[in-house]
């Protein structure tokens, strides 16, 4: 095993290979400290990918060498990619974590960072703890949070002059269709319908004079016109968006898979 001084700022530290939640500052000082006292620190890991260094295993000692103003860092070498190195760090070096054991948000974030990933996600609770170190228990627990939408409680208003709202007109009334027979057009009639009750409350409840509160009402349906527009905006924006995801990580899917079958076929 070739033990290579490389050069920091050669190295990368950003493309989402520290497994950690946050670095440790003690840990850092700790280490730092060592070296300031010429003791032997163990090498970090590093994937070259004939462009860049992604550092898979060692960030606190990066920063501590990086602290004590070194060039370089004592590290071992391997060639892959920077997925194989998020897979180091994700899964192997957990196995190697002794100096400094992982808090339960590191071993939230490497459970999280399967259940994101399109190759390990859909394996078993049981595998992918085992893969990253944690208990069964957890991943599943993680995986049913995911599962769950959270609730939120309405807001509680206060001080609100309770407003006498209007009943509607019989030929609203009647445009009304059946519960079992609601459609996406009658959706949309009554959420503008709910908006508009809303904006009488807001407006009624106000302590103004009749002017003020004709201003408000105006400027309010000029808002929520506003509102509107950008709402249908950032809709077509979700869509572009989804496409162009879903495209990206079939590729990577596709990658991965043919860098497995290079390495059988080596």
């Amino acid at each position: 095993m070739k033990i290579e001084n490389i050069k920091l700022e050669h190295i990368r530290i950003d493309r989402g290979t520290q497994s950690r939640e946050k670095e440790s500052q003690e840990q850092i000082d700790n280490i730092a400290e060592a070296i300031n006292n010429g003791e032997e620190i163990d090498p970090a890991v590093i994937f070259d990918d004939g462009q860049y260094f992604y550092l898979a295993d060692g960030f606190h000692r990066y920063h501590a060498h990086k602290k004590q103003g070194q060039a370089t860092m004592p590290c071992i070498r391997k060639l892959g990619t920077l997925r194989d190195a998020q897979i180091y760090a994700f899964q192997e070096a957990n196995k190697f974590q002794k100096s400094l054991p992982r808090s339960h948000a590191d071993k939230r974030r490497c459970v999280n960072w399967c259940l994101d990933d399109l190759e390990y996600q859909d394996l078993a609770d049981r595998e992918i703890a085992r893969m990253v170190d944690v208990s069964h228990v957890l991943v599943s627990r993680m995986r049913k949070e995911r599962m769950t939408p959270k609730e939120t409680k309405p807001a509680k208003l206060k001080n609100v002059v309770e407003p006498k709202l209007e009943l509607l007109p019989p030929e609203k009334v009647e445009l009304l269709p059946a519960a079992n027979d609601m459609d996406a057009e009658a959706m949309t009639y009554l959420q503008e319908e709910n908006q508009r009750l809303e904006k009488q409350l807001a407006v009624v409840a106000m302590e103004a004079t009749p002017e003020e509160k004709e201003l408000a009402k105006t400027m309010i349906e000029e808002l929520q016109e506003e509102v509107k527009m950008l709402r249908i905006e950032n809709q077509s924006l979700k869509i572009s968006r989804d496409t162009y995801q879903a495209e990206n990580a079939q590729l990577i899917k596709q990658v991965g898979m043919l860098q497995r079958q290079l390495k059988k076929a080596a």
